[in-house]
């Protein structure tokens, strides 16, 4: 039996990300200084993730998150 960890692969925004285990989105948005941002959405495999939802969505191997930022302009 192997006891080396294999780490789970995903994207944000199409860069690459490696993490020993799966991870809340919150967990990974707090990782990556997103969590506190104004006006972001977060879609993991193209669905919307609700803010409120952040907490219980399981961030798996080859999850694909996309973050956008509203901007204001005219």
């Amino acid at each position: 039996m192997s006891t080396e960890k294999s780490l789970i692969q995903i994207s944000i925004n199409d860069a690459p990300f490696s993490f020993s285990r799966e991870l809340p989105l919150q967990a990974l948005l707090d990782e990556q200084q997103l969590s506190s941002v104004k006006g972001i959405a977060v879609a993991v495999n193209d669905h919307v993730i609700a803010r409120q939802d952040w907490p219980s969505t399981i961030i798996r191997d080859r999850d694909q998150i996309i973050v956008i930022t509203a901007t204001q302009g005219g």
